[in-house]
């Protein structure tokens, strides 16, 4: 059945919503919907309605919302996605691809080494433009929960932020280490762990000082074995096997015994 996320409007049975502008133009050009159909309308927050298409003429649609429908995404652990702004468009693909993989939160970051900076007017259009990705992602993979993506920031800022979090496995990825790797690292993190933050750096890496300063805030350095990763693949090769090590269970992998 076809979806839409309406995370700006009150979403709930018996509500009316009246939609124009870019969500007339999905449902009506890009899902092709037409009166009377039913379609489900979630809210960004992991609940889903059924609704009717009851009015619809040349830039507006009425949808009448009905009863709740449960959709399931069930992740164990949630992630943080700390990102250091990659050169031209990278970050938009990384961050298509981390809301497919079901991220909880995507944080991007300026580094020592980062090359692209934004800075007044256009921080403010690239925070709305990150955001707005990531929406058009979950809507394209169904998952029924948006991903908070924070505002550009400093990388100091951020580990202010997160440095009390104990709750949280804390990994940042570096060329230069030598032994710890990620599956040692998930391998042995506490069983009550309910986030994994992980932290990935612009094409030049992180410089030593940044790395220095996680360690002190928590983090554990990590490596993916032999050569060196395209940022891009860093970001969303660790997040995947994230992802499989904490939720991906026997039945879910078609693994069960019979």
């Amino acid at each position: 059945m076809k979806r839409i996320i309406i995370s700006d409007a009150p979403i709930e049975p018996g509500h009316k919503l009246n939609l124009i502008g870019e969500k007339y133009h999905y449902l009506a050009r890009v899902l092709r919907c037409r009166k009377g159909e039913r379609i489900m309308v979630g809210d960004g927050k992991g609940n889903f309605f059924f609704g009717e298409l009851t009015d619809m003429d040349r830039d507006r649609i009425q949808v009448d919302l009905m009863e709740p429908v449960r959709i399931v995404w069930e992740d164990r652990v949630t992630t943080t996605l700390v990102q250091s702004l990659p050169k031209g468009n990278k970050i938009e693909r990384i961050i298509r691809g981390a809301t497919e993989l079901g991220v909880t939160s995507v944080l991007p970051v300026n580094s020592r080494r980062t090359l692209t900076r934004y800075d007044g007017e256009k921080t403010a259009d690239k925070n709305m433009r990150f955001k707005r990705i990531a929406q058009e992602a979950a809507r394209q993979c169904g998952r029924p929960t948006l991903p908070q993506v924070g505002d550009i920031k400093e990388f100091p800022e951020f580990l202010e932020e997160y440095r009390t979090r104990e709750d949280s496995l804390k990994l940042i990825f570096w060329e230069a280490e030598e032994k710890f790797g990620i599956y040692q690292a998930l391998k042995e993190s506490r069983p009550d762990v309910k986030n994994v933050v992980l932290a990935i750096g612009p094409e030049g890496g992180w410089a030593d000082e940044e790395v220095q300063a996680a360690l002190r805030a928590g983090f554990h350095s990590i490596k993916f074995g032999h050569g060196i990763l395209r940022v891009e693949t860093a970001a969303i090769g660790f997040l995947s096997m994230i992802k499989f090590y904490f939720n991906m269970t026997e039945q879910s992998l078609g693994l069960a015994e019979e």
